[in-house]
């Protein structure tokens, strides 16, 4: 699976958007990822279950008060399909996972930004 997002983003004219202390912003959004998903061999509560890796590139333009720039994002998750008996179509039932994400600041290279989320999911 590949996707690819553009987004463009400006500050609209209003009260606040005037005043002194505001600054405006004109930037877009550039987002492109892979993922693969790899069905298990092993069956959970009677069900199949897989196994989904992805990765997101995200890149932040316009402004240049943007210090994230460049971001990635390394997901992986495991999940539980619904039954095959019950619907016809392939949609996971649960899926839980982590993702990673990194980002380096552009005006101070000794820092950056790096998060692990942990993902849980339910589908009724």
């Amino acid at each position: 699976m590949q996707k690819f997002f553009f987004s463009p983003y400006k500050t609209i004219d209003t009260f606040l958007a005037k005043q002194p202390f505001y600054s405006t912003t004109e930037n877009y959004v550039l987002r492109n990822g892979l993922a693969y998903q790899l069905p298990l061999k092993s069956r959970i509560f009677g069900r199949q279950s897989s196994l989904r890796a992805s990765y997101v590139f995200t890149y932040n333009g316009g402004d240049q008060g943007l210090a994230y720039r460049e971001l990635h994002e390394f997901g992986l998750n495991f999940g539980v399909r619904t039954r095959e008996a019950e619907q016809k179509n392939g949609f996971e039932q649960m899926r839980i996972g982590v993702l990673y994400t990194h980002a380096r600041n552009v005006y101070d290279t000794k820092s950056g930004y790096d998060a692990f989320t942990l993902t849980a999911g339910y589908r009724f």
